[in-house]
């Protein structure tokens, strides 16, 4: 028996949500307990011993007695003859250690009761039970029956989809309310009501599903029509898409339930379909018979109890609708919520004249207001159904990572340019625009389509007074508007005509955006222009809800001591009081499955071939970071040619531009295998498909990926035709991941880059969005619990070799560290 230390990091892990001042005896055990199953493991895995771990008492919960079955204590004994060291402190340094691989996730606390609320879910469909699955089922449990907003990190394969789909069922049922479960992508969607209609052909007693789409989901018939005659498309392919235009339905569909001239469809006959071109927007006319699919979602059925599935767009742009009717009727708004309102703007202007102590205060009054303001609004909320989804206590957000960028580009409106200047072309031929104001407009069309180079290779432009593109854009929107005929310009023209107008006049506000975005192989940019707080509307989603989940595979970041959600709890604007944290849940097969994880040399000699160019060389002359760009390419291809001839199936090579997918797949003529790259002509899904048609075909394919493919992509064995059976021998869908260089700057939401512009720590946020993004980036690796133990990851980004990045890089190096595997470039 050995007395030792129990570190705090591991008490905060296990029992997030403990407010003790002195942990019971009872939670002491628990804790103990599990603290042994992490040594046990650890010296079965031969992890070293973690030396330099923090011993101190402010870093130890408490001690406890130990004992250890005879083979390991002889286990001990040799190391304690090997380390040198008293079996107390060594037995804490290897608990240390084990913290560090994340060893505790496979052990951590469920629920004490014999029968569990999942086996009715798991049962019927002929399952068995996970205990990260059930660990998962507790802590959203635990968050409904508190009320909170729980923020709860599940990794892949742990049944996210049928846990939350139960908790759902089991909300509304008890209640008698509906429940809202809201995800990133139609595919998603998909998973969500197949997984619940075997539920209900097993016999399980699941509640009424309804399925509700945001604007962005359906495809503009006259949209698409226009497109098909202006550009040049395979004629099978237009035919195919003629056919499905006749009425929006595929033959075979996914799910039966869904509402027709939806976009995912569009693209499974048309992989390369131009998404910005083709969707609804707020101008379509209101006969298109998209539009009319996606009205006709919205009729009003008091359906109690319910569960809406619902995509991210959908949730963000219902929290707007909702605020918006609210503010315009303000005799629905109590007395008491108006005075509270005023109360906290009053003392929100007094923070800027108000001394320390003064500001403490005040900052006490305002979080108690807004408590109350909280109370009062959710009241509020629930007697008046003027949203677009239907009245909703019980919110369950899946990829919950992805929710705040979503709501910020649904706050804002995308024009194509290309699009606009076709429509202004075809009222000139019409007759409507005079030829010579036509002239004019394409004259300063020709200013912002030929753009200065370096605009371009930025990718972004924001417009303001002083800028030339501002003012082209200022001038064609003038000279339409002087068009004698203007009135009988079609009235989608005309409400484009009146965003631009609305976009020029507020240029200058701090809290609006009005840019141009550009891309490396499209002529022409995309205009983007809205609001960049998306604060009011989040809030407005946690005031209506009685309870709310928040899950994804990213959520939390490692720290010293342990785990934060802040991050996105900020960003997701969720009141402190309401937050509820849970130890992350990573099933082991995401770590144990990867044979190695392999980093840029250790010497840094080496390491250096490997740094790309970036800020550190922004001194260095143009010439100078072209030839050590060139460099950094030839030295990446020729590692990327190495570990693919090594791989025993396809690979994926996560890039973050145009640019350097085009320099590495230069360079990749050594490579006898296929090779898919990132084009911007070709859709990320039109990709994919390309991808598994070369493992179809025998072949081991590399793809040089981009954007979506970092944070969407979901291929495994299945994808091909795999059995379940099959997955574990032959599921090489991809068996290598290489990550050239870290994904930092990926974000560029309008409120990411607003929050960025006013933060005095932008260093830590840029840091906090690259470990996410490379997080989200190596659970592309793994799928399946059973895919076979072959992975490899390569992550070749010099930088994390270099002293000066050795604290910025230090939240991405402990997530490497919790691989078991991890070794160096030679």
């Amino acid at each position: 028996m050995a007395k030792v230390k129990i570190p705090q990091q591991l008490v905060q892990t296990l029992l997030p949500n403990n407010t003790e001042d002195v942990i019971s005896k009872d939670n002491q055990k628990k804790v103990a307990d599990i603290a042994k199953k992490i040594i046990v493991d650890a010296i079965e895995k031969g992890i070293e011993p973690k030396k330099d771990a923090p011993s101190d008492e402010g870093s130890v919960a408490f001690h406890y007695n130990l004992t250890f079955p005879q083979q390991i204590s002889a286990k001990i004994r040799m190391l304690i003859r090997t380390y040198k060291q008293p079996e107390g402190l060594l037995l804490f340094y290897i608990l240390s250690a084990g913290i560090e691989k994340e060893i505790y996730v496979h052990h951590q606390i469920t629920s004490d009761k014999s029968e569990h609320m999942m086996d009715a879910y798991l049962t019927p469909l002929g399952m068995k039970p996970r205990k990260e699955q059930l660990v998962l089922a507790d802590a959203i449990s635990d968050a409904l029956t508190k009320g909170g907003v729980g923020m709860i990190e599940g990794g892949t394969g742990i049944g996210k989809t049928l846990t939350i789909l139960a908790n759902a069922n089991e909300a509304a049922v008890q209640k008698g309310q509906r429940s809202v479960i809201a995800t990133n992508t139609i595919s998603n969607i998909q998973q969500m009501a197949i997984t619940f209609e075997r539920l209900v052909d097993a016999g399980v007693d699941m509640v009424p599903l309804r399925i509700v789409l945001g604007r962005n989901s359906f495809v503009s018939v006259d949209k698409l029509r226009r497109y098909l005659a202006d550009d040049v498309i395979p004629s099978d392919v237009v035919e195919s898409v003629k056919r499905w235009m006749k009425t929006g339905l595929l033959e075979n569909r996914e799910i039966d339930a869904g509402p027709p001239y939806l976009l995912s469809e569009l693209i499974s006959i048309f992989p390369n379909t131009p998404a910005s071109e083709v969707v609804l927007s707020t101008d379509t006319d209101n006969e298109d018979p998209g539009f009319l699919a996606y009205k006709g979602q919205f009729v009003r059925e008091d359906v109690y109890p319910e569960i809406v599935l619902c995509t991210h767009a959908m949730l963000a742009v219902d929290a707007k609708t909702r605020r918006i009717r609210i503010a315009q009727s303000e005799h629905d708004l109590t007395e008491e919520l108006r005075d509270t309102k005023h109360d906290i703007a009053s003392r929100i202007k007094a923070l800027g004249e108000a001394t320390d102590d003064a500001k403490r205060i005040l900052r006490d009054d305002i979080g108690e207001l807004q408590q109350q303001e909280d109370e009062l609004a959710k009241e509020v909320y629930q007697n008046n159904d003027i949203g677009l989804l239907p009245m909703y206590q019980f919110l369950f957000i899946d990829e919950a990572h992805l929710l705040e960028e979503t709501a910020s580009r649904m706050l804002s409106d995308n024009l194509s340019f290309r699009a606009f200047v076709k429509d202004l072309e075809f009222q000139s031929d019409a007759g409507v625009i005079p030829p010579g104001k036509m002239k004019n407009i394409k004259k300063e069309a020709g200013i912002i389509i030929n753009a200065d180079e370096k605009d371009k290779e930025a990718g972004k432009v924001d417009l303001s007074l002083g800028v030339e593109y501002f003012h082209a854009l200022s001038r064609i929107v003038s000279l339409v508007r002087s068009t004698k005929n203007y009135k009988k310009l079609p009235a989608s023209l005309k409400a484009q005509i009146r965003m631009l107008q609305y976009a020029i006049d507020k240029a200058e506000s701090p809290h609006y955006h009005f840019g141009l975005t550009f891309s490396p192989v499209k002529r022409y940019p995309q205009i983007i222009s809205g609001e960049i707080n998306t604060q009011p509307y989040m809030r407005a989603i946690w005031q209506q809800v009685t309870a709310a989940i928040c899950i994804s595979a990213t959520l939390y970041f490692p720290k010293m001591g342990g785990y934060t959600c802040s991050y996105f709890a900020n960003n997701l604007y969720i009141p402190e009081r309401r937050l509820k944290t849970y130890t992350p849940i990573t099933p082991p097969w995401l770590k144990t499955n990867v044979s190695e994880f392999v980093l840029p040399p250790a010497n840094l000699e080496q390491a250096l071939r490997f740094v790309p160019v970036g800020r550190k060389h922004s001194q260095e002359t143009a010439e100078r970071r072209d030839d050590l760009h060139k460099a950094w390419l030839n030295n990446v291809a020729e590692q990327i040619v190495v570990a693919h001839d090594m791989s025993e199936g396809g690979t994926l090579v996560l890039m973050t531009s145009f640019a350097d997918v085009k320099g590495i797949y230069e360079r990749l003529g050594k490579l006898n295998y296929p090779i898919i790259k990132a084009d911007g002509n070709v859709t990320t899904e039109a990709q994919k498909v390309a991808y598994l048609n070369e493992l179809k075909k025998g072949e081991k394919p590399l793809w040089l990926a981009l954007g979506g493919a970092w944070t969407g992509l979901d291929i495994n064995g299945k994808s091909i035709g795999l059995s379940d059976e099959e997955i574990t021998d032959k599921d090489n869908v991809i068996a290598t991941l290489i990550i050239p260089k870290l994904p930092f700057g990926l974000n560029r939401s309008l409120s990411y880059h607003a929050r960025l512009s006013r933060s005095r720590k932008q260093g830590a946020i840029e840091v906090m969005e690259t470990v996410i993004r490379f997080k989200q980036g190596l659970g592309r690796l793994i799928r399946l619990e059973n895919q076979p133990k072959n992975r490899r990851i390569f992550v070749l980004d010099g930088r994390l070799r270099m002293s000066e990045y050795k604290g910025f890089l230090g939240p991405v190096m402990r997530v490497i560290y919790s691989y078991p595997k991890v070794r160096s470039l030679p």
